[in-house]
């Protein structure tokens, strides 16, 4: 799975840090675990940070997106379905 978010309108829009854009993602990993997902998900498509370059795939914007992910995701699957952790 690829989890990118937006800002902006379809004609208009750019590309946001997933804990900046419009999806509430706690909600969406939520779906996806109550629906049995357990597969591979990475970052698509985040704002570069710093020195990052446009083809720099390991660069310090896919640091933060891997690692908010991560941990939305970690924190999400150890609930129980009935639970519901404020973040």
């Amino acid at each position: 799975m690829h989890v990118r978010d937006v800002v902006g309108i379809p004609d208009g829009f750019e590309e946001a840090f997933h804990d900046d854009g419009k999806t509430d993602l706690v909600e969406c990993f939520r779906a996806y675990r109550d629906v049995g997902f357990d597969g591979v998900l990475r970052p698509d498509h985040y704002p570069k940070m710093g020195t990052d370059s446009f083809e720099d795939e390991h660069g310090i914007g896919r640091l933060f997106a891997v690692g908010y992910l991560k941990g939305i995701r970690e924190a999400v699957y150890a609930e129980k379905k009935s639970e519901r952790a404020v973040f």
